[in-house]
């Protein structure tokens, strides 16, 4: 009677270390780990690796006319803030172009989540927003592009040398408009493999 009692008393424990196990595994990886959907990643070379199985988004190292500061920030947009959280996007924070003889720079970040291709598909759209109103010499645009079932923001804040006439503020803004739908034409180019 006693050996039976004490087998039951040692399955009982058993299975509450088991339980008490399976609980902190589910904690661990369901509590939130970031607390934002995304992560940093030091480099450009880690945000491609996690997209390395995807052949449709594209990961520029270079869009036209525009570098990758030295000082860039990469960071993987994901599905939750858990452990457990797949990344379904990126922000590149650090292309820059200027051009000295205009007077401007500008600072940009691209961004890349997925959408509803069935909403879209087949769309292939650049579209490069008015520019902001100026204050103090800044401003901003975006371009947009949805291509293959995702879409691609192109934000850009740009800023002026001193005061400037209204001519010269469309001209600035003009030109950094062709910029960036030139980028935006080369992802989408990119994304359709040509």
């Amino acid at each position: 009677m006693e050996s039976k009692r004490g087998m039951i008393i040692k399955i009982l424990i058993g299975v509450i270390l088991i339980l008490a196990a399976a609980f902190a595994v589910t904690l661990v990886c369901t509590l939130p780990v970031y607390p934002q959907p995304k992560k940093d990643v030091g480099t450009l070379a880690d945000i491609q690796n996690a997209f390395k199985d995807n052949q449709q988004m594209v990961i520029p190292d270079a869009l036209p006319e525009m570098k990758l500061d030295d000082n860039a920030r990469f960071e993987l947009l994901l599905n939750g803030n858990s452990r457990t959280a797949k990344p379904i996007g990126y922000n590149i924070r650090g292309y820059k172009f200027e051009d000295a003889n205009a007077g401007y720079k500008c600072n940009c970040v691209l961004n890349c989540m997925a959408w509803d291709e069935k909403t879209w598909d087949g769309f292939v759209g650049v579209d490069v927003s008015d520019p902001k109103p100026m204050k103090d010499g800044r401003g901003s645009m975006t371009c947009v592009v949805k291509v293959s079932g995702y879409q691609y923001d192109l934000m850009c804040e740009y800023t002026t040398d001193g005061e400037l006439s209204e001519e010269e503020i469309e001209a600035i803004c003009d030109a950094i408009s062709e910029k960036l739908n030139d980028a935006g034409q080369s992802i989408a180019a990119a994304a359709k493999g040509e």
